[in-house]
């Protein structure tokens, strides 16, 4: 999408498979616009809506999600009337119809801005930021709407000492639990300290815990992202002061009452700056963080990509570290994973010619690295994958990545899909009823999946799993034959 100067924050998918990419582009006064795209899978173009504030001034959208429906919340930051920025949320029509828009200003006069969004079971709209305080600091501010818009509750967060507050992410659990995180400062006499602060509120607004983190170091601790499992459990991560003056990744672990169960710390192997940046949980309940983290090079500090997965009871798993071809800056910005447990890593890391391409990598759910793809765009300039909202899974497997590009002459959004299948070929040495032999050829030692569907595209029943034998094969037989006709084909694990 090419909108003079324009910047992908956000992209989500919806069960259909159609992609919804957000970002902010230059409008008709040269001021930033939200823009809104709308693409089938297939990536063709479906609509585009674009949305400028009352001001006619600066809007900037930071987050998108989509519900059961198809219809799709955008929100972000927006100039009004009086000069200062509100939270702006819009609601759209999986056929790209504004439903409604719903703008929220502080308790006086000065920024609010909305950073993430999310959607619960029932359709309701849940938006939360960093908002301007009766006092000269910063609150959290979350709001839920129903989805036809209707405000529903506003819950601040002011934090103990009335300070500088920011909200950074939002997750919604099954139960409609609505978790927020971000940093809360405290003045120490010389100026503001920061902690972790989690705020769980329940789906009617009822506050029902709070938990800050303080770390070992007595430092600025800033938490930047927050998920749930199928259980409840709530998954922060960010970065926190360590020892030897830079942050290290801290990544903590509530019960869904509240109750810690753990917390892990990554310092990386230079010990210099280590950012978390995301965090992912599989169906199993294992933990996944990326960031960057950085190592000594001459007078400064080089980054790499460091993803650390840990298991849900908080057992580190491994760590994989990817350092990119050019020997620059590799810094990871979202982390995601698909119904198989594989992991997937996006970010920016440095191209040939000295600026960042996008750079994704796939990873199985034990670490393994499955594959890398870079993404330069057609100006050869910097590409730059730079938000944790950044990285989408269908339902299918595609994994979609969006961002800014620079084009020839400006820079555009730019959205990439990558389709995949970590599958062999099956043999098919007998189809005499009433059974089916198959024959499995791949590495030795390795694991799979055998599945079934009744067409080649799914969907796609899991038969069975298959640990392929020294030889390098491995026998499968199904008995219980589908009809009229059946698919088969097998998944690495």
């Amino acid at each position: 999408y090419d909108g003079f100067y324009a910047q992908a924050s956000a992209v989500a998918v919806d069960g259909s498979g159609n992609v919804f990419v957000t970002g902010y582009s230059a409008g008709s006064g040269g001021d930033w616009d939200y823009a809104t795209i709308a693409y089938s899978g297939a990536g063709v173009p479906l609509w585009t809506n674009r949305y400028d504030g009352p001001a006619n001034s600066d809007d900037a959208p930071t987050a998108v999600a989509v519900d059961g429906s198809g219809n799709v919340f955008v929100t972000g930051s927006s100039v009004g009337s009086g000069g200062d920025s509100d939270y702006a949320t819009i609601a759209y029509s999986g056929a790209g119809v504004a439903l409604w828009t719903n703008r929220y200003g502080g308790r006086r006069e000065a920024t609010d801005v909305a950073n993430a969004v999310a959607v619960d079971a029932s359709g309701n709209v849940f938006v939360t930021g960093s908002s301007a305080s009766v006092g000269s600091g910063d609150d959290y501010a979350t709001i839920a709407y129903s989805g036809a818009g209707v405000a529903l509750w506003t819950n601040r967060y002011s934090g103990p000492a009335n300070g500088i507050v920011q909200a950074n992410a939002l997750a919604v659990a099954a139960s409609g639990n609505v978790f927020v995180t971000g940093s809360s400062g405290y003045f120490d006499g010389f100026g503001f300290i920061h902690d972790y602060a989690t705020v769980a509120y329940s789906g009617a607004g009822v506050e029902l815990w709070t938990n800050r983190y303080d770390g070992p170091y007595n430092g600025n601790d800033e938490a930047r992202a927050v998920t749930v499992d199928g259980s409840g459990n709530v998954f922060v991560t960010g970065r926190s002061a360590g020892s030897g003056g830079y942050f290290d990744y801290a990544t903590i672990a509530y019960l869904g009452a509240g109750v810690p169960l753990w917390t892990n710390r990554y310092n990386g192997t230079g010990n210099g700056p280590d950012q978390a940046s995301a965090v992912a949980v599989d169906a199993s309940g294992n933990v996944f963080v990326t960031g960057s983290s950085g190592y000594p090079a001459g007078l400064g500090f080089i980054h790499d990509y460091a993803t650390v997965a840990y298991s849900g009871a908080g057992v580190p798993l491994w760590t994989n570290r990817y350092d990119g071809p050019y020997n620059g800056n590799d810094e990871a910005r979202a982390v995601a994973v698909d119904g198989s447990g594989n992991v997937f890593v996006t970010g920016s890391s440095a191209g040939s010619g000295g600026e960042g391409d996008y750079l994704t990598i796939a990873y199985s759910g034990a670490g393994v690295p499955l594959w890398t793809n870079r993404y330069n765009g057609p100006g050869n300039g910097n590409d730059w994958a730079e938000t944790k909202s950044s990285l989408a899974i269908a339902s299918d497997g595609a994994v979609y990545v969006t961002g800014a590009s620079d084009g020839l002459f400006s820079s555009d959004f730019a959205t990439v899909k990558y389709v995949w299948r970590p599958e062999i070929a099956i043999q098919l040495l007998s189809t005499i009823p009433p059974k089916v032999n198959l024959t499995l050829s791949g590495a030795p030692n390795s694991s799979w999946a055998i599945e079934r569907a009744l067409e080649p595209t799914g969907p796609w029943t899991n038969l069975s799993a298959l640990l392929i034998g020294t030889n390098g094969s491995a026998q499968f037989q199904d008995t219980n034959l589908p009809s009229p006709a059946g698919f088969y084909r097998a998944r690495l694990q």
